[in-house]
C-alpha cells in the first residue's frame, strides 16, 4: 500500500484542489479577520481626509496580480471618496488601464461621483523602467505631465484640479503596486523629495521588503495581499471581493498543507518499511 501511495498520480491532487476551491466558492462561509496595525494605519490616514482634499492614486498592477490587490484598490477608493476627497487616478502600467475603469464603474458611479468634478482619470503614462520621469515631473508640474485627462478634457478645464500644481498639493498618495514601477519608486521620488504621505497595497509575497518603509514612516500604512484588502473592507464596513475570497483562499491553503503532511508521512513510512529485513 505504501509503495502504491508513493506513486500516487499527482493529477488527483490538482483535481481535489480544484474541487475544494469550487466547493468553497459555491458554498461560502463568512470569516472574520483580525485587523493588522499596518492596515489600521492606512485606514486612519485616509479617514483623516477632509472634503475637498486631493488624493493621488496609482494603479500599478496587471492581470496576474489583480485578484490579489484590486479589492484593496476598490476599498481605498471608496473610503477616500466617502470622505469627500477628490481622487486623481493614473497608472504607470499599460495593463492597469482596464482596472481604473473598472474601479470607476464599481465605486465612483454607484456613489454618484462625477468625472472631473469628484475624480479624475489621467489613464496611462509611460515613465520608463522605473517611472522616475513621470513621478519627478509630477513633483514640479502636474500639468506638464498630464496636459489632458483620459477623456480628452484639458487640464485647466477640470474643476477637480483647481489649485493643484504638483505633488505638494496632495494630502496622500495611494499606491496599489505589484512591481516596478511601483511603491519603491514612489518612496524614493515622491516621499523622500516632496514628503507626500503614502499608503499602499502590495502583493503578499512582496510585503516583507516594504515593512522597513512603514517602520520609518516613509509608508504610512500597508495592505498585504487579498487578506489586507479584506481587512480594509472590514474597517469601512463594506464587504467586497477581498472578504469573499478569504474562505476559498483558506480552503486552498488548508488543502495544500494537508497534501504536504500526507506526502511527508508516506515518505517516512516508506523509509521505515525499506529498512525492515
Amino acid at each position: 500500500m505504501i509503495e502504491k501511495l508513493q506513486h500516487f498520480d499527482r493529477r488527483w491532487i490538482f483535481l481535489i484542489l480544484f474541487l475544494a476551491i469550487c466547493g468553497s466558492i459555491m458554498h461560502p462561509v463568512s470569516l472574520s479577520v483580525p485587523i493588522e496595525p499596518y492596515v489600521q494605519r492606512s485606514y486612519d490616514t485616509i479617514n483623516a481626509l477632509k472634503p475637498g482634499d486631493h488624493v493621488l492614486m496609482a494603479f500599478d498592477y496587471g492581470p496576474s496580480t489583480a485578484a490579489e490587490i484590486h479589492p484593496a484598490a476598490l476599498a481605498m477608493l471608496r473610503h477616500a471618496l466617502s470622505r469627500g476627497a477628490k481622487v486623481i487616478m493614473f497608472t504607470l502600467w499599460n495593463e492597469a488601464v482596464p482596472y481604473i475603469q473598472e474601479a470607476i464603474n464599481e465605486v465612483c458611479v454607484p456613489l454618484g461621483k462625477k468625472t472631473n468634478v469628484d475624480y479624475v482619470n489621467f489613464g496611462f503614462k509611460s515613465g520608463g523602467t522605473t517611472g522616475a520621469s513621470v513621478i519627478e515631473g509630477m513633483g514640479s508640474n502636474l500639468k506638464a505631465v498630464f496636459p489632458i485627462t483620459d477623456d480628452g478634457t484639458p487640464y485647466d478645464g477640470v474643476p477637480a484640479l483647481q489649485g493643484v500644481e504638483n505633488l505638494k498639493d496632495f494630502k496622500v498618495l495611494i499606491s496599489i503596486s505589484a512591481g516596478t514601477p511601483g511603491i519603491d519608486e514612489y518612496v524614493r521620488y515622491a516621499n523622500a523629495r516632496y514628503k507626500i504621505p503614502i499608503v499602499a497595497a502590495v502583493t503578499r509575497v512582496s510585503a516583507p521588503k516594504e515593512f522597513p518603509y512603514v517602520t520609518e514612516r516613509q509608508i504610512y500604512g500597508l495592505c498585504a495581499g487579498l487578506v489586507g484588502g479584506a481587512e480594509y473592507e472590514e474597517l469601512i464596513k463594506y464587504p467586497g471581493a477581498g472578504t469573499a475570497g478569504l474562505f476559498p483562499l483558506s480552503v486552498a491553503n488548508l488543502a495544500i498543507i494537508l497534501f504536504i503532511v500526507f506526502g511527508n508521512l508516506i515518505y517516512f513510512l516508506g523509509r521505515i518499511g525499506s529498512r525492515k529485513p
